[in-house]
């Protein structure tokens, strides 16, 4: 009576004890026998039973006969302390609990899967209640499934007394699985700006969490919009990230914000940018520009700055840095007459209806100016002309509109003219010349004509000028001539000028008389007075023939 035998021994330890009493009991049934089984597989009791009748029939022992009874194991569990985050539903199996369970899952290595549990809420501590779960609440299932919403700034433990039952209906000891409820972090996502991005924008974001108890935290930024394009994150993983929006399409951009602490819990925010288009500048524009210098050899020159644009739409700023165009200040006020320097560069900003820009430089340059001069004769007397000719660039411009490097001029008057030079590069000098037109003098000869006698002699005196130059070779202005036939004198008169005038006066020179015959005849005449030795004459009386 009494022996207890394993059908599985050799394989699996066993231990079956009986804490009744039956070895030599005389009963006809056999009950109260406890066995404590804490293998994994079931034993086999046998009781051997020797049937014997009463001693009032002789105590007769009949056939022995044996009653088997198989002993199932119980599920033994170990208690456990288990982490979770407020508000966040948790799953442990159970079954990990079991320090008797075979390979799990595995049915066959043993008697006790599947393992049923049932669980109810005991006890919860510091604080005695929570958001989600109270003390009395029950469950069932080889998987410890809840949701506790921790409302204290403490961790709050939540204990599961837990009672495993085996396939065969065996019930183990309970067991408690401590939930520790650790709070989640309070997450906050800062868009350093309004909720609107320019394509290509660059923004940092400024992420914040706060925890109860403090705690240390964990970052992790993703953009997870559908179809963001290009766009990215930098520093994804630090308390702030850098956010690049995209340049290939204008899909709204949503980010979002996980933090972690040290406990392991998390919680999470997104935002949602829209993401505007950039304004695009005209095709090859903003061009660079050139302009003439304002004084000759210098740096300087007028811009008309709207030029670098002239087809492109929308807000357009000019700025001397980079800086200022790309916060959108200190925009160059003149920006059609602007005084630039050679080699400077010019910031311009293009800015779209909804505010979103973008900036390119143009470089300016500084033409040099032509040096204008004009070369000919700037005085002449009146009736006489000159030839100017104008040199320093590639075309003309005269001011009596002749466009010819070279004009001859004849002016009544003295005239100033002025020619306009314009170099390769469009840009001009002027120059002008007076010409100075000197009046003639008047030239005089007095007598202007005279009458001499065969032998004599004339004067002829010239006025009007500062020198004389006679036709006689004579330099002087009076000249004493004595022709033998009639001769014609002309003076050419030269003023201080250098101007001259001619004239001429003519002599006539008249053959001198002849006597006829023998004439002129003596002539006699009687005394008036007696010894006086004057007569009274008939002087025609000596040439009578003569006419």
């Amino acid at each position: 009576l009494g022996t207890v035998n394993s059908s599985n021994v050799g394989n699996y330890p066993f231990n079956v004890s009986n804490t009744g009493v039956f070895a030599g009991i005389n009963r006809a049934i056999i009950n109260n026998d406890n066995f404590n089984n804490v293998t994994s597989l079931h034993d086999t009791v046998r009781y051997r039973i020797i049937p014997i009748t009463s001693v009032a029939t002789g105590s007769c022992a009949g056939d022995t006969f044996q009653v088997k009874v198989p002993v199932y194991p119980e599920p033994v569990g170990a208690g456990s302390t288990e982490t979770a985050c407020s508000g966040v539903t948790f799953n442990y199996d159970l079954n990990e609990n079991l320090t008797n369970l075979g390979a799990y899952p595995d049915p066959s290595d043993d008697d006790l899967e599947p393992v049923t549990f049932n669980w109810q809420i005991t006890s919860m501590s510091p604080a005695p209640f929570a958001v989600g779960a109270a003390v009395g609440d029950t469950g069932s299932g080889a998987t410890l499934t809840d949701n506790v919403t921790n409302i204290f700034n403490f961790p709050l433990t939540v204990n599961y007394t837990v009672t495993p039952t085996s396939t065969f209906g065996c019930a183990g000891t309970p067991f408690v699985v401590s939930v520790v409820v650790n709070n989640k972090p309070l997450v906050s996502l800062n868009p350093n700006g309004d909720n609107t991005l320019c394509q290509g924008e660059e923004r940092t974001l400024l992420g914040n969490a706060t925890n109860l108890p403090p705690s240390t935290f964990t970052y992790e930024w993703s953009i997870v919009s559908a179809s963001p394009g290009n766009a990215s994150l930098a520093n994804a993983n630090t308390q702030n990230a850098v956010l690049t929006a995209q340049t290939d399409n204008t899909n709204a951009l949503t980010i979002k914000l996980k933090v972690i602490n040290a406990e392991g819990c998390a919680d999470s925010t997104t935002y949602t940018f829209t993401v505007n288009p950039v304004p695009s500048f005209a095709a090859g524009e903003p061009a660079d520009l050139a302009a003439c210098a304002t004084v000759a050899n210098g740096q300087q020159g007028i811009f008309n700055l709207t030029n670098s644009v002239p087809t492109t739409s929308g807000t357009i700023s000019y700025h001397v840095s980079a800086s200022d165009a790309e916060a959108g200040i200190g925009a160059i006020p003149n920006a059609g007459s602007y005084t630039g320097n050679n080699g400077q560069e010019i910031w311009v900003r293009l800015t779209g209806v909804n505010g979103c820009y973008t900036i390119e430089s143009i470089i300016l340059t500084v033409n040099p100016l032509p040096t204008a001069s004009i070369a000919g004769d700037d005085e002449l007397c009146a009736g006489e002309s000159t030839t100017l000719t104008a040199s320093g660039g590639s075309s003309y411009a005269w001011s009596n509109m002749a466009v010819t490097a070279g004009i001859t001029v004849s002016p009544a008057v003295t005239t100033t003219y002025t020619v306009t030079v314009t170099n390769a590069n469009g840009c001009t000098d002027t120059e002008s010349v007076e010409v100075i037109v000197n009046p003639l003098p008047t030239a005089v000869i007095t007598p202007s004509s005279a009458t001499i006698c065969s032998g004599a002699s004339a004067t002829l005196t010239a006025t009007g000028g500062a020198s004389y130059l006679w036709s006689n070779g004579a330099v002087t202005p009076s000249i004493t001539v004595s022709p033998v036939v009639m001769t014609t004198y002309t003076v050419t008169v030269t003023d201080v000028n250098g101007c001259t005038d001619t004239e001429s006066a003519t002599i006539n020179v008249n053959p001198n008389p002849t006597f006829a015959g023998a004439e002129p005849l003596a002539l006699n005449a009687c005394e008036t007075v007696q010894g006086g030795g004057v007569g009274i004459f008939n002087l025609n009386n000596a040439v009578p023939a003569t006419s």
